[in-house]
C-alpha cells in the first residue's frame, strides 16, 4: 500500500551537525498496523509528517498504491475551536460536495453514537476533556474516508484513564481493518495491536520486525533496555 525508499529529511543544527531521518526504507501492506518506536528525537514524528505530506523530504521517495488519502492526528487535537463537534466532523467532507449535507451529518452522528460521543455533538472543543477532544479528532479524520491513518503520539498529554479511552478507540479501528502507522510510547498497546514494529535510532531505521519477534525474541540489549524503561514510565493496565 505504501512504499518508502531511502526517505531522508535533514536539518542542520547550530553546531553544524545534521538531524532528521536518513535513508529510511520499508513497505506497508493494506490492513497492517505498524507501531513506530524509539527514544525522543529519533525521528518518529518527522517520518509520519513526511508521509502525511506535512513536510518535504530532502531526498528519497514514498508512494501510495491507491492514492494519498490519509488521515493524520497528532497530540495537539487541532480541532477548530469556533465549530461544535458535529461541524468539526462534517466540514471537510462538505467542502468536497460529493454527498448532501444531510447524508454527511447522518454519517457523523453514527460515528459519534458508536463511540459514545453523540451527546457532545453540539458541544465546542473548550467544553470537552482531553480524551474527548482526541476521540473527536480521530473521528473527524475518518469522515474523509482515508485509506491510511497516521497517529502521532495521540495520548502523550492525557492521563491514564483518558489514554485508555483513546487507545480503545484505536483498537476498534484496527478491528475494522484500517491501515495505521502509529507513533506511541505505550509498549503494552504496541505489543497487543501491532503487526510490525519499526524502531528508529538517531533518525535511522535500526530494526524492522514482527511484533512477536520484537517483543518476545529480542536479542538487542539496547532495545531490550528501551522496552523495559519505556514500559515502566508510560504503560497502563
Amino acid at each position: 500500500m505504501i512504499k518508502v525508499e531511502k526517505l531522508t529529511k535533514k536539518y542542520t543544527k547550530l553546531d553544524g551537525s545534521e538531524d532528521g531521518i536518513f535513508e529510511v526504507s520499508f513497505e506497508v501492506k493494506q490492513g497492517e498496523v505498524i507501531c513506530i518506536l524509539g527514544s525522543s528525537g529519533s525521528g518518529k514524528s518527522t517520518l509520519l509528517k513526511l508521509l502525511a505530506g506535512l513536510k518535504e523530504p530532502t531526498s528519497g521517495s514514498y508512494s501510495f498504491e491507491n492514492g494519498n488519502n490519509c488521515g493524520y492526528v497528532s497530540q495537539e487535537y487541532t480541532l477548530w475551536p469556533h465549530l461544535n463537534v458535529l461541524n468539526n466532523l462534517t466540514l471537510a467532507p462538505s467542502l468536497k460536495g460529493i454527498k448532501s449535507k444531510q447524508e454527511i451529518e447522518q454519517e457523523a452522528v453514527k460515528l459519534l453514537e458508536r463511540f459514545g460521543l453523540e451527546r457532545y455533538k453540539k458541544s465546542y472543543p473548550h467544553d470537552l476533556s482531553g480524551g474527548q477532544k482526541q476521540r473527536v479528532a480521530l473521528l473527524r479524520s475518518l469522515m474523509t474516508k482515508p485509506n491510511i491513518l497516521f497517529l502521532d503520539e495521540i495520548t502523550s498529554s492525557l492521563d491514564p484513564e483518558l489514554t485508555k479511552s483513546v487507545l480503545d478507540l484505536v483498537r476498534s479501528l484496527a478491528d475494522d481493518g484500517y491501515t495505521m502507522l502509529i507513533v506511541t510510547h505505550h509498549i503494552s498497546f504496541a505489543k497487543s495491536l501491532a503487526d510490525r514494529i519499526l524502531f528508529l535510532k538517531d533518525g535511522r531505521l535500526l530494526v524492522e520486525q514482527s511484533s512477536d519477534a520484537f517483543f518476545l525474541k529480542q536479542d538487542n540489549a539496547e532495545i531490550k533496555s528501551f522496552i523495559t524503561d519505556i514500559a515502566h514510565k508510560y504503560d497502563y493496565q
